[in-house]
């Protein structure tokens, strides 16, 4: 790993042959920022207060209405950012008020209760034909995250500010600019 006298030294090299602007190149007073908004960034992963509520899969199965959690709830395998246990939920990535004119539309009707719901996808209940696996869906490991966009298994959101204002509005998380600018820098390190 290149230490950031390195990294001046280069950007020097190549402001000085034109291939880099001045203003654009790297100052040790950048590179702390970026430090601290990465580790200001996980420790708002590890430690930011979540009301987890509606989750098929997590709520619905423990019984318990609300969860007092953070992201490490669902993503809690250390250094992978997977959940530590085979886990499909159903955050509501498939709801069909969160479809775009390119999505499928599936109504579903229960055979014995008779209830119907509307899903983008049915999600893991065509492989297990249970009424409660519908729109539950394993999360993916975040080891890589910033390399695989576009995000959650239908592509809804474009890049990781996307998906963290998902979570943001879905659980009412209270994000501010700089903390929602903070946890994607860290999740990009990921």
């Amino acid at each position: 790993m290149r230490s950031d006298g390195d990294d001046l030294e280069g950007a020097f090299r190549r402001v000085c042959s034109g291939g880099l602007r001045l203003q654009d190149a790297p100052t040790r007073d950048s590179s702390a920022r970026r430090q601290r908004a990465v580790a200001h960034g996980q420790a708002l992963f590890n430690s930011k207060p979540i009301q987890i509520t509606g989750v098929g899969g997590l709520n619905d199965d423990l019984g318990i209405a609300t969860i007092n959690g953070t992201c490490t709830t669902c993503h809690n395998a250390p250094n992978a950012g997977d959940h530590s246990v085979p886990l499909p939920l159903s955050i509501g990535v498939a709801d069909a008020s969160r479809r775009t004119p390119d999505m499928p539309l599936y109504t579903l009707r229960n055979k014995i209760s008779g209830e119907k719901t509307q899903v983008t996808d049915p999600g893991r209940a065509l492989i297990t034909g249970q009424w409660k696996d519908i729109g539950r869906f394993k999360g993916s490991v975040l080891r890589a995250l910033a390399t695989r966009a576009p995000y959650f298994h239908n592509g809804m959101a474009k890049d990781l500010g996307e998906a963290v204002d998902f979570y943001n509005t879905r659980f009412g998380i209270g994000l501010t600019a700089p903390e929602r600018a903070d946890l994607v820098a860290f999740l990009k390190t990921l």
